[in-house]
């Protein structure tokens, strides 16, 4: 939420939750993809990097936004890789809750989608450094101007990305894991457009559950069909005058699907494990002096 502030973040977030089922038309290009998760990302949304700003560690007199690795659910890199049976169950239950949440807010596509995601988080587990590297306070200092980003790392439209979150007022930043961002770079030419949307739309969910923990309350769905939905796809249609990606923004269905759930349940899987992945800078607050992540 920009410092004007139109909407409270939470607000923003839980009816962020259209956009699980309006995304999916709303984007047709990886660059379009890129755009909406930056907005996105204004109200809180995870994302494939999680920022935050800090003093500059060899400036002691400035300050620097810096990039780490964020991009999955799960807390980390070994609940997608590990073999271990507990993380195997794990990952089998976050494909369920997936699922549900899927069909709830009416995709077509439910479960193809929710394996999907758990296929695009695993690769980019994969390219994530582990706790222990990320704390090497020499190897994490890596400043770059946010122009070569597309040339450091190719393949994901950063330009459109750091765009709607402000970020070309900070022209200079440090990234703290460069093969990661080259990872999603990677992924990014490599995986299915479908499985990025689907993946975007996760984050959604999750975002949501996070901010409702926070308020000591359950993970509930409700509200599903409103501001952020239409958000990304008026963002399209100012974009493309498309008149289509309007009259998607006006669908006010998933609100009855989101009535079905019973708001006094718990829902395990999000209470363990939703609520603790570590990386996402939008937890520490302020970005940058325009852009208010609390």
């Amino acid at each position: 939420v920009k410092a004007t502030g139109e909407a409270r973040p939470n607000d923003a977030i839980a009816t962020a939750m259209a956009s699980s089922k309006l995304l999916p038309a709303a984007v047709k290009a990886m660059a379009e993809l890129a755009a909406v998760a930056g907005d996105l990302s204004n109200i809180g949304i995870g994302g494939v990097s999680g920022e935050y700003i800090e003093p500059d560690a060899k400036d002691p007199t400035a300050t620097i936004i810096t990039f780490n690795q964020a991009g999955i659910t799960l807390p980390e890199r070994e609940y997608y890789l590990s073999a271990d049976s507990k993380y195997v169950e794990i990952r089998a239950k976050y494909v369920d809750t997936l699922t549900k949440f899927f069909t709830l807010v009416e995709r077509k596509t439910a479960a193809a989608d929710a394996k999907a995601v758990l296929a695009l988080e695993t690769e980019l587990a994969k390219v994530r450094w582990t706790p222990e590297q990320s704390r090497d306070a020499i190897k994490t200092y890596n400043k770059m101007l946010l122009a070569d980003f597309a040339k450091q790392f190719p393949g994901f439209d950063w330009a459109p990305w750091a765009k709607a979150q402000g970020y070309e007022k900070r022209p200079e930043v440090v990234v703290a894991q460069p093969s990661y961002f080259k990872g999603v770079g990677a992924l990014a030419q490599r995986m299915p457009l479908d499985s990025w949307k689907a993946w975007l739309s996760a984050q959604v969910i999750a975002g949501d559950a996070r901010h409702r923990v926070r308020e000591r309350e359950r993970p509930r769905i409700v509200g599903l069909a409103a501001a952020v939905g239409r958000a990304a796809c008026a963002h399209q249609a100012a974009r493309h005058d498309d008149a289509g990606g309007a009259a998607l923004a006006g669908d006010a269905g998933v609100g009855d699907a989101a009535a079905q759930v019973d708001r006094d349940k718990p829902i395990p899987i999000l209470d363990r494990h939703f609520m603790r992945a570590p990386g996402h800078g939008r937890d520490a607050g302020v970005i940058d002096e325009n852009v208010d992540r609390a």
